[in-house]
């Protein structure tokens, strides 16, 4: 799931505004340079108003006014709960959304050999089989000067591939695969198809 500004706005005015019509949230006038930089204001308005509520919400009850927002703190606490519930469960998908982006563009680096591969750890492979008896196999690495637990997956030269797959003889595959001097020769390091993060979650790249 990817959020935007837009999308963040239209969910809290739907899920966070009180039946008395009461939001507290400031969202007028945030026009940062960036929908990343909008999206922290948004959420520092948020956190700044659960603060509000939090020290002064008596005010805003009718015990103090006929005009106020709350009948009761009963409901200013309640407000308070659904502004850190919208916190909690969109900042989370904020937070993975610009982890993933953050690697996404270490990968672009590696991709343009620009950042190296951890050459101090062994490579592990990665082998798919298909019904047709076909079979895909990659090569994983970890990023040098990055996350350990981040493995990015290279596939075979499209060549190889086709000739491991095509060819039955067991001879003609040894003497392909004698021709290769390393790994580059039959993985394409120019091109990272899939990540793995922390968690064992792979996620393949459009296009890859």
């Amino acid at each position: 799931m990817s959020i935007t500004f837009d999308y963040l706005i239209e969910r809290l005015e739907k899920e966070c505004t009180h039946s008395s019509g009461y939001l507290g949230v400031e969202i007028d006038n945030i026009e940062d340079v960036t929908e990343e930089e909008q999206i922290d204001t948004l959420f520092f308005r948020i956190y700044r108003e659960i603060d509000y509520l939090s020290e002064s919400g008596h005010e805003e009850t009718k015990e103090y006014g006929n005009d106020k927002a709350f009948i009761s703190e009963y409901f200013v606490d309640l407000h308070i709960k659904r502004l850190e519930k919208f916190l909690n469960k969109y900042g989370e998908i904020f937070k993975e959304q610009q982890d993933q982006k953050e690697i996404e563009q270490i990968i672009e680096e590696v991709e343009d050999f620009k950042r190296n591969i951890d050459d101090s750890k062994d490579p592990d492979f990665h082998e798919v089989h298909y019904t047709d008896g076909g079979a895909d196999l990659y090569v994983i690495h970890r990023i040098e000067g990055f996350n350990d637990d981040i493995e990015i997956m290279f596939g075979e030269h499209e060549y190889i591939r086709v000739a491991r797959n095509r060819n039955n003889n067991v001879d003609d595959l040894i003497e392909i695969f004698n021709s290769l001097n390393d790994l580059e020769d039959q993985f394409d390091y120019s091109n990272v198809v899939a990540w793995k993060d922390e968690y064992g979650n792979v996620f393949h790249r459009e296009g890859a």
